[in-house]
């Protein structure tokens, strides 16, 4: 797991937040490590699950059910049917 901080150029869309805008981004493979335990406490406080390609859209589900926000996604290279 990676962190990176973005300094966003016009802070005045997110005037009514008082902190950063969070967010797992995943691709390619699926990450046994958060299959197991309190995904929560593991990858802390997020605001959105970003799926960026190649992963089940089930194990997506899980974990925006697991850590209880939207999803967002693309489809990747690898993808296929509706």
């Amino acid at each position: 797991m990676r962190r990176a901080s973005v300094e966003w150029p016009d802070p005045r869309p997110f005037d009514h937040r008082s902190g950063p805008i969070r967010f797992l981004a995943v691709s390619d493979a699926r990450d046994a490590g958060l299959e197991h335990g309190d995904v929560a406490a593991m990858v802390g406080d997020v605001d959105a699950v970003i799926g960026c390609g190649d992963l089940p859209p089930t194990w997506l589900g899980y974990l925006g059910d697991a850590l209880r926000v939207p999803i967002i996604y693309v489809r990747g290279n690898h993808d296929r049917g509706d």
